[in-house]
Parts: C-alpha cells; structure tokens; sequence
C-alpha cells in the first residue's frame, strides 16, 4: 500500500490539536525545506515527543516525503490485541501492516536474541506447519507456560493468549529450528535496512531514535544496528535533541 498523504494530513492535525491541549511544547529551530535526503536522529524521552515531532516535520513541508521505522512485532497478527486487551475478542487475528504501510512507517527488526513466543511461533507456523511445542522447545520451557500437548495455532486461542506474549531467548530453540530463525533474523534485518535506503534515498526524510526506547538520562545514546550507518552516504544527518521537564500537571519538551 503506497503512503497515504490526505489520511497522514487529518491525523497530525487532529492530533496536535488535542496534545497541544494537554502538553505544552516549545520548538527552537527546523529542518530547511529545501532539504534532499535526510536523517532527523532524536533522543526519546516522551512517549508522545515522536509524535511532536514527526507531525510538526511533516505539516511544516508536507510535500517532503517523511518515513519512519518501528519494531517488527507492531507489524505482526494479534499486536493490537495484546496492547489493549479489551479488544482481543475481535484483533487476535487482525494484522495492521496496511495501516503502518499508509503512515510510511516501516518494519525494523530490533529483538536480536528473544522474542514474544507468539512472535517466533508465527514464523515457524509460516515455514514448517503447525508443529507441536515439544518439537520446537526443551520441557522447560514451554511446560511452565502450560503449553504441554499444544501447537503454535493454539498460542492464538484467547485462553493462551497471554501466556503466548512471554519473552524466549531464541538460544532456547531446538535445531533446525534456531539455526533457521537465526539465518532468517538476519535477513530480514538487512532487506528491512534496504527498504529504509530505498525510501530515502530519493530525498525523503527519515526520523529515528538511537535508543529504541526512553532515554533515562536525557542524553542522546548510541545508535544501533547499521540504519544510519547504511544512509549516512548519502544523506544529510540532523540532530534535534529534546527535552522535558513537568511543571504542576503540564509536561514541556
């Protein structure tokens, strides 16, 4: 699905106007407007400071394409379900990729070493079938999460559902299977780099944060896992630092 520009417009301007009536933000500086490939790298400190500043970027110079990466499991089925329960009944098996494709927000995979069971079970369904847990995991692991006599299906099933979310080590995975999801995870971490570099290459704008998470100390931390490293080449690198302070009920940045 190609970047949908009028349904991004409605969202960032709906949006700022409800954050803006609940925070208070003050902004020194902006990106030029005639600017060509370029890299907006933040710290994070906020949860709706990314928000800020891509619809701010955005609605300054909507006619600069602007892209932005998140976490590979936000593009995986039940994602919904899991982040607001209540509507598990009917998103267990929703699938929102068309959503994020239509907000230019592509997938990065930033779980190197363990991941959601329900995330790896997705993947192993994919390539060999709905195994049984046995065949995939030692005792240990998956007994304690009373997954005995089960299948990966089952981790769907709204009985399961929760326990489906518990974080493996991917070092846990009995062979082929771990060599199969090894060589896999880094072949979609490169082709999901590729896909930033294709984008932006043209002369789009890309916003990230080096941290992947909340900065607990301000401070900008190192960037992970070769993004800016493979754009760096060829596009204009901007740092805009960000910060927040809270005074009575109001949170400025």
């Amino acid at each position: 699905m190609k970047p949908n520009w009028a349904l991004r417009t409605i969202t960032y301007v709906v949006r700022q106007v409800y954050l803006s009536s609940r925070i208070r933000v003050r902004q020194w500086g902006h990106l030029p407007g005639g600017r060509g490939a370029t890299v907006l790298i933040t710290n994070h400190q906020h949860m709706d400071e990314g928000e800020m500043v891509t619809a701010r970027t955005f609605l300054r110079h909507p006619w600069k394409p602007l892209v932005m990466c998140n976490s590979r499991r936000t593009f995986e089925t039940g994602f919904i379900a899991w982040q607001m329960p209540w509507t598990g009944s009917f998103t267990r098996g929703l699938n929102l990729s068309w959503l994020w494709d239509a907000y230019s927000i592509l997938p990065i995979e930033n779980h190197l070493f363990s991941r959601p069971l329900i995330s790896l079970a997705e993947e192993l369904r994919s390539a060999h079938g709905d195994l049984p847990f046995e065949a995939i995991l030692p005792p240990e692991t998956f007994q304690p999460l009373g997954l005995d006599g089960r299948v990966l299906s089952d981790l769907w099933k709204p009985v399961n559902f929760v326990r489906a979310h518990a974080w493996v080590k991917v070092a846990r995975l009995k062979q082929p299977y771990r060599r199969e999801v090894l060589a896999n995870l880094r072949a979609v971490r490169k082709r999901d780099i590729d896909a930033i570099v294709e984008r932006v290459r043209p002369g789009a704008t890309f916003y990230i944060t080096p941290e992947g998470d909340f900065s607990r100390d301000g401070r900008m931390h190192p960037m992970r896992g070769g993004i800016v490293e493979a754009l760096a080449p060829f596009a204009d690198l901007w740092l805009w630092r960000t910060t927040q302070f809270r005074i009575d009920e109001d949170v400025s940045g």
